[in-house]
């Protein structure tokens, strides 16, 4: 594993809102790349901010000390990606799954 950007937010869940979440959402994120490669995966994970505040976290994320929580690794078509560059990467999402792919894919 090489990363080949720095993380990046994809979505954002707020559990306390009373506001239903639309049945389904797919979105372009445009990824900054700091290394050239060969991207062929997306890892992902989630931090849990506890009381809104940022004060108490629990997260799936690197580094992580917690054994029963990790992160999730999903496959898509490989692509070159040149440092300096910007990448195309499709997020969608339903109530129950996240799911990445690029152009092409779709």
């Amino acid at each position: 594993f090489r990363p080949l950007s720095q993380p990046f937010q994809v979505f954002e869940f707020d559990f306390r809102s009373q506001t239903v979440l639309q049945p389904q959402l797919r979105t372009p994120l445009t990824v900054p790349i700091t290394a050239t490669g060969t991207a062929n995966a997306v890892v992902f994970w989630h931090t849990l901010d506890m009381l809104g505040d940022g004060l108490f976290t629990a997260t799936s994320g690197p580094p992580t000390k917690q054994p029963q929580v990790s992160q999730a690794v999903q496959y898509i078509r490989r692509c070159s990606v040149v440092a300096g560059c910007d990448a195309t990467l499709w997020a969608s999402r339903n109530h129950t799954r996240i799911w990445f792919d690029v152009p092409g894919n779709q």
